[in-house]
């Protein structure tokens, strides 16, 4: 499916929203990580996932299109939110990393500091190309 820049906008708000939310734990390596009780943490890029799956665009976790994604964005959520690549690449390093990956798993960003990256402008986007 093709998303308009937008819509890629409303749905990268979205998920600046659920970051902020205090919904989700954060874990960090993995997309989601579900512990023996059954309770789940993500990273970052998890809670895009999440919002991904509410929306329809993803099918629930564990699932085969996530057999090969378990850190990076797969492909059909990456274009949801309009971002270049799976890892949330960045336009200018923050916190010495290039990545949202990095921010999340390396400079222990909480999601709030993340979301701040988010919504500064600093993320490449499929309509930012520097």
């Amino acid at each position: 499916m093709t998303y308009t820049p937008e819509q890629q906008k409303a749905n990268r708000d979205k998920w600046v929203a659920a970051l902020r939310s205090g919904e989700f734990e954060q874990t960090q390596e993995v997309l989601v990580l579900e512990d023996d009780d059954g309770k789940k943490s993500y990273c970052c890029l998890g809670v895009a996932c999440v919002l991904a799956i509410r929306e329809g665009i993803a099918e629930d976790f564990p699932d085969e299109e996530y057999e090969d994604w378990d850190q990076e964005l797969p492909p059909s959520i990456r274009d949801w939110l309009g971002l270049q690549s799976g890892s949330g690449r960045l336009a200018e390093d923050v916190a010495e990393q290039e990545h949202l990956i990095g921010l999340n798993d390396k400079a222990n960003l909480t999601f709030t500091e993340i979301a701040d990256v988010i919504e500064s402008g600093k993320l490449k986007t499929q309509s930012r190309r520097s």
